[in-house]
């Protein structure tokens, strides 16, 4: 497989999955900034979710 067959091939698998984890990051941050006053528990993971987020998309 050539290097262009392949770069298109990783486009098309990871676009969708890459949708998704953009619209739960800024959901998760959204709701985070705008609620501070959720439970802990709930904040907590709300972060880890942006902060798991970041890392993907760094390497995407």
């Amino acid at each position: 497989m050539s290097k262009d067959a392949l770069r298109r091939r990783y486009e098309e698998l990871s676009q969708w999955p890459l949708v998704l984890l953009a619209l739960l990051f800024v959901a998760a941050y959204a709701w985070g900034v705008l609620r501070p006053d959720l439970p802990h528990p709930l904040l907590v993971t709300l972060r880890v979710v942006t902060v798991v987020a970041w890392p993907v998309f760094l390497a995407d």
